[in-house]
Formats: structure tokens, C-alpha cells, sequence
């Protein structure tokens, strides 16, 4: 299953073999032990994902990690900058598209999608049923992400994972604001001369 169709990434793909893990693991296991099935699927996943074989869902998940960090970053600047205008925002389909995948990769990491606490999908209508604005969609996205007590049960997992994955895991701090600053960069250099 290809987590890409055209060069998009398909966010619902990896929710798919999350859960497609989590079965195949709880039909081997004779006796499975309660409430533990969405930790020992994320540690697979993260086994997986910091292994030479696993790069290329690494790769992935970094670039749509940046993608959305960058729009969460866009959408808060905006909502200090705009917060009383409803008429303008710079954020474009593409930045509520890389937000909404940030957020589903947050609440997938975080176990919330498992758990069922929240729904991973943000409904962009409000409550008279008009459409939200682009400001107000983030906003409300990003008031859904998961707090960082709920990130906790992942980093729970992180010690137990083999010495290779955890160095490789090391560098991904980096990785990330290389990809972020380059996102900025080009976004800069777009504002500039378009």
C-alpha cells in the first residue's frame, strides 16, 4: 500500500495500515493484554519507521510533519495579525490541506484516533452552517490538536525502541527545522517576487 498517490501524501493510507498492524498483532497474540494494543501497533510503526527499510515512510512523515508545521505556524502569526478581520488571510487551500494532515498525524501519533476521543476530521462549517473562513478553520484545528500530556503515551515508547532506531530518531530534531527553514525560505522568496 503506497502511502503517496501522485506525489500526494494520502494520510488515510497510513491510518489503514496502522490499524490493518494493530489487527494482524491482536489475531497472532493468544492472550492480548488490555489497553496496550495502540502502543504495541505505534511501536511497531516507530520500529519500522527508524530502520534502513523504513526511510522512505520516515522521508514522508518528515516532510508532511514540516509541511504542517509550517501552516500551524502561518495560521497562529495570522490569527494574532487578523484576528478582527474576516476578510483577509494568506493562507492558501494548500496550507488547510498541510494543516489538516498535521493534525491527523498528531491525533494518529497521539492514540486519540484509537481511543476515539476525537475525530480526526475537522468539520468546516459552523454552527448556522455557513462555511468557515480559511482563519477560522485553522483556528479551529489547531484549538483540536492534541495537548502535550496526551503526546505522552509516544514518548513512553520511545526507550524501547532498538539502539538504531533511537539514534536515527536523534536526528530527526534537525532534519525537521532544515525542512522548516527551507519551507520558510521558499515561502519568503514566493511572497517576494509573485
Amino acid at each position: 500500500m503506497c502511502l503517496c498517490q501522485e506525489g500526494v501524501f494520502r494520510i488515510d493510507r497510513l491510518e489503514s495500515l496502522l490499524s490493518e498492524s494493530l489487527r494482524t498483532e491482536t489475531a497472532l497474540v493468544q492472550k492480548p493484554v488490555v489497553g496496550t494494543d495502540s502502543k504495541i501497533a505505534m511501536k511497531q510503526m516507530l520500529a519500522f519507521t527508524f530502520t534502513e527499510q523504513g526511510s522512505f515512510v520516515r522521508e514522508i512523515l518528515l516532510r508532511e510533519f514540516a509541511k504542517g508545521l509550517d501552516a500551524f505556524g502561518l495560521a497562529t502569526l495570522e490569527s494574532f495579525t487578523f484576528s478582527g478581520s474576516r476578510a483577509f488571510t494568506s493562507l492558501t487551500e494548500e496550507d488547510m490541506t498541510n494543516l489538516r494532515t498535521f493534525y491527523r498525524l498528531m491525533a494518529l501519533f497521539s492514540g486519540m484516533q484509537k481511543a476515539g476521543s476525537v475525530s480526526t476530521q475537522v468539520n468546516a462549517t459552523s454552527k448556522y452552517g455557513e462555511a468557515l473562513t480559511p482563519l477560522e478553520e485553522a483556528s479551529l484545528v489547531m484549538y483540536q490538536l492534541p495537548s502535550a500530556q496526551e503526546m505522552l503515551p509516544i514518548l513512553s515508547i520511545l526507550p524501547e525502541l532498538p539502539q538504531e532506531s533511537q539514534q536515527r530518531l536523534l536526528q530527526l530534531p534537525g532534519d525537521l527545522v532544515g525542512r522548516l527553514v527551507s519551507r520558510a525560505f521558499a515561502r519568503t522568496i514566493r511572497r517576494i517576487f509573485l
